[in-house]
């Protein structure tokens, strides 16, 4: 079970090949099918769309910062220089 030596059989491999790859297909066979098409939100949409995907933003940003932000991450050392204490 788990993460399979040396070759992809096992169940978490499945899962990960699926679910990383067949919704990145479905959101671009939207797309690409739709494209002679104007997608557009209803006007009552629009704000809360924009706050979710500015909040989600906000989201990824904290936890990219604060994995990183360690004596041992990538940019750690010059992520901590700008934070005080």
């Amino acid at each position: 079970m788990g993460v399979g030596r040396d070759n992809t059989f096992g169940p978490f491999d499945y899962a990960i090949l699926y679910l990383f790859f067949v919704p990145n297909l479905l959101v671009a066979e939207f797309f690409i099918r739709n494209r002679h098409r104007q997608l557009a939100l209803p006007r009552t949409l629009k704000w809360p769309a924009m706050a979710a995907l500015a909040a989600a933003g906000l989201v990824f940003a904290y936890a990219i910062v604060m994995v990183s932000a360690t004596e041992g991450g990538k940019y750690g050392r010059h992520l901590l220089q700008l934070v005080p204490g």
